[in-house]
């Protein structure tokens, strides 16, 4: 009955999800399927719209009320407000550079840097500028790999949250995708700024990433959350789970990470109510708690979806 009354109020909130590769990883196994997500980049606004849907909906029904979504273009926003989701629309710089003033009213754009290694130094300066100047909240992908690590070093000869430090990011309301591989001087320095960080640990799982030392980065006091990255199965309190699990074994000492703590993370703020009774393992089904015009509806939009991918990507 608690996971049935919590679903009902969509109290869970998703940090971070990727529309597109939710949807593709749907009908293909993750570690197999990132080849073709250039592809989606040749995609309409017309044959992205059917991915989204789906995606958005396979959140709803899992009790999603908040998620911040990364799409290519803007044409996905009035989606939020179709499926009455809270959470922020992650775009490129080329899709944010491309809006009117009028396109950032309620505050649902933010800026994506996937790596800080995929972009050159003008062009992190041009969007820790437009950040500043639009006010607009940046997500960056951040020591994912330790070859991302040492390929930054190489190139700037800082640490990942020195070359933050170094273009501003860290000035701006900024939220890290990763931190697998960064180490306790640059948690410290995170910290200070007050950035928060996202964890993704069962996308970094099927993706061959480090585990996350969740422990430091509470100890730090950072304020961090949960997403499903690409991963087609939306469970914000398994991967809360799994980021404890993985500390656990990482330090070989189990309960160091409160529950309280965790709960926190994967909850929509300002929500209330007993959650006592809230296991972390397996709180939600995957899918199979919607109503029948939500299955209904779901089933229809996955064959939108798989539609668009068998006649546009597949055959590409």
């Amino acid at each position: 009955m608690q996971q049935e009354s919590l679903q009902e109020k969509n109290a869970f909130k998703n940090g971070f999800c990727d529309i597109m590769r939710t949807a593709l990883n749907t009908f293909l196994p993750v570690e197999e399927s990132e080849e073709m997500c250039l592809e989606f980049e040749k995609l309409t606004a017309d044959e992205l719209l059917p991915l989204a849907r789906f995606a958005f909906l396979l959140n709803k029904c899992s009790g999603i009320g908040e998620m911040n979504v990364f799409a290519p273009s803007a044409d996905v926003l009035p989606l939020f407000e179709e499926f009455g989701l809270d959470g922020k629309l992650l775009l490129p710089l080329e899709a944010v550079s491309g809006l009117r003033a009028k396109d950032f009213v309620g505050e649902r754009i933010a800026l994506f840097v996937p790596s800080l290694l995929e972009l050159e130094e003008k062009e992190l300066s041009e969007i820790s500028d437009l950040a500043g100047k639009m006010k607009l909240p940046v997500f960056i992908g951040f020591g994912k790999s330790l070859d991302e690590v040492g390929l930054l070093d190489q190139r700037y000869k800082l640490s990942p949250a020195r070359i933050l430090e170094d273009f501003g990011f860290l000035d701006r309301e900024c939220y890290l995708l990763g931190c697998n591989f960064i180490d306790k001087d640059d948690l410290e320095i995170i910290a200070s700024y007050g950035a928060k960080v996202i964890l993704t640990p069962r996308s970094d799982m099927m993706l061959g990433r480090g585990a996350v030392n969740l422990y430091s980065i509470e100890n730090k006091v950072i304020s961090y959350s949960f997403g499903s990255d690409v991963c087609p199965v939306v469970d914000v309190a398994s991967e809360a789970a799994l980021a404890r699990g993985n500390t656990a074994n990482l330090l070989y000492e189990r309960g160091l990470i409160k529950p309280e703590s965790l709960k926190k993370a994967i909850l929509m703020e300002g929500r209330e109510g007993d959650f006592q009774a809230f296991p972390l393992e397996n709180i939600m089904a995957s899918i199979g708690k919607q109503s029948k015009e939500q299955t209904k509806m779901l089933s229809q939009y996955k064959e939108q979806a798989e539609k668009v991918i068998k006649e546009k990507i597949w055959k590409s």
